[in-house]
């Protein structure tokens, strides 16, 4: 169980700086729309999904 809890830890850090990237990116170059594809709500959805698994783990510890 701790090393599903390190990947998930894991996998939450690194979808938020997915995230945070598409922003700054989306930010300086609008017109690309990077927020309004498919894979940057795939990603959302994931994250939000991995955050909420990860509190519940850590909530049973």
């Amino acid at each position: 169980m701790s090393l599903f809890r390190a990947l998930l830890g894991h996998l939450t850090r690194i979808l938020a700086m997915v995230l945070i990237v598409l922003l700054i990116v989306d930010y300086f170059n609008p017109y690309m729309e990077f927020l309004s594809n498919t894979a940057a709500k795939i990603f959302l959805l994931l994250l939000c999904v991995s955050a909420f698994l990860l509190t519940l783990i850590i909530r049973k510890k």
